[in-house]
C-alpha cells in the first residue's frame, strides 16, 4: 500500500515536471515570436496566451504563429522582423536599416539578414534602456537637488 502511494506520488511529480517543462519551452518560443509579430492583434493574442499559461492554448497559438511565419516569404519575414525596430528609431534611421537588411538578404541570404535585424533590435533596445536609465537618474538627481535646497 505504501509503495503504491509512493509510486503514484512519483508519477504525479513526473507529470507535473513534464508539464512545467513544456510550459516553459512554449513560453520561450512564444516570447521569441512576440518580438517579431507584424501586427498588433497577433502580438495581443500571444501576450494574452502568455498571461494565461494554459499549455494547450499555448500549443495552439504557437502552431498558428509558426504556420503564418512558414508561409511568409523571406522578404515578408525580414519586413516583419524590421517592424520591431520602429519603436526604437526614427523613419530615416529605419529606412537605412531596411535598405541594409534587404541588401544583405540579396547578397548573403535570409539567415544573415535575420541576424543583422536581430542584432540591430538588441542594440537599439539596449541603447533605449540606457537612455531611459540615464534620464531616470538625471531626474532623480534634479529632484534630490531641488528638494535639498528648497526646504
Amino acid at each position: 500500500m505504501y509503495r503504491c502511494a509512493q509510486e503514484a506520488s512519483a508519477e504525479e511529480l513526473r507529470r507535473a515536471t513534464a508539464l512545467q517543462q513544456a510550459r516553459e519551452t512554449l513560453k520561450e518560443r512564444l516570447q521569441s515570436f512576440l518580438e517579431v509579430a507584424d501586427s498588433e492583434p497577433q502580438r495581443l493574442r500571444i501576450r494574452d496566451c502568455l498571461e494565461r499559461t494554459d499549455v494547450e492554448d499555448m500549443r495552439n497559438v504557437l502552431r498558428d504563429v509558426e504556420s503564418y511565419f512558414r508561409h511568409a516569404g523571406p522578404e515578408q519575414r525580414i519586413l516583419m522582423l524590421l517592424e520591431s525596430l520602429k519603436e526604437f528609431c526614427g523613419d530615416q534611421e529605419f529606412d537605412g536599416y531596411r535598405i541594409e537588411a534587404f541588401e544583405i538578404l540579396r547578397a548573403l541570404g535570409f539567415r544573415e539578414a535575420r541576424t543583422f535585424v536581430v542584432r540591430m533590435h538588441h542594440e537599439l533596445r539596449s541603447c533605449a534602456k540606457l537612455l531611459e536609465q540615464e534620464q531616470t537618474e538625471t531626474s532623480l538627481r534634479r529632484t534630490g537637488t531641488e528638494g535639498g535646497y528648497g526646504h
